[in-house]
């Protein structure tokens, strides 16, 4: 008997209880939505990734990644040895530095944090990962999603979200997410479609 899929479980839910979302779900297609890796890198180019784009992002990530000439590897040692001044040369932010510096620090502290996280349930998650230093909400719940593959998970802080519901429904998300109960258990799956439209309306102007 073949294993059901969870992810496709809850496509076929949200098609049933939504018309609007069905019509963009046939539209888009079925996602083939695969968990990301969480590691020590994982949470750096996250914290590098609040507020930029995604190129830009990219592009500073892989000047850090380049810093380390023999193995082009991040581990938190080496990103203790590097200078404030290398960091921002690559166009880092002191801020951001802080919080790199912080996470390497924690992270040789609790080396097995990750497995920490992966064992609480959601709402238990979501507030230890806001512990760390630089990492909000919008972060926590970007691992939740995208790392964790966790399934009702909406970023509500996310802009891109927020205008793309509005421009379908016509009103606004509130900061307790009301207008997405129908959506539960599957606001992750919401989410990546939200996006998913909105990337295809960049595409079609």
């Amino acid at each position: 008997m073949k294993k059901s899929d969870p992810f496709l479980e809850g496509i076929e839910y949200l098609k049933n209880k939504n018309q609007k979302i069905s019509d963009i779900i046939e539209c888009i297609g079925i996602i083939d939505f695969k968990k990301r890796d969480l590691n020590f890198e994982s949470l750096i180019k996250i914290i590098i990734g609040q507020q930029l784009s995604g190129r830009v992002a990219t592009i500073i990530f892989e000047r850090l990644k380049e810093l380390n000439t023999k193995t082009g590897l991040l581990k938190p040692d080496f990103i203790l040895n590097l200078s404030d001044g290398s960091l921002r040369g690559i166009g880092i932010s002191s801020p951001k530095i802080k919080y790199i510096r912080n996470l390497s620090e924690l992270h040789i502290e609790h080396p097995n944090i990750i497995q920490k996280w992966l064992e609480l349930d959601d709402k238990d998650a979501y507030v230890e990962i806001q512990k760390l230093r630089g990492f909000g909400p919008w972060s926590a719940s970007i691992i939740l999603l995208f790392y964790f593959g966790r399934l009702d998970i909406f970023p509500i802080g996310d802009v891109t979200l927020k205008k793309t519901y509005f421009s379908i429904f016509g009103n606004d998300i509130d900061t307790e997410c009301r207008e997405l109960e129908w959506a539960r258990p599957y606001r992750s799956i919401l989410a990546i479609y939200l996006w998913k439209y909105f990337d295809s309306k960049l595409k079609s102007n």
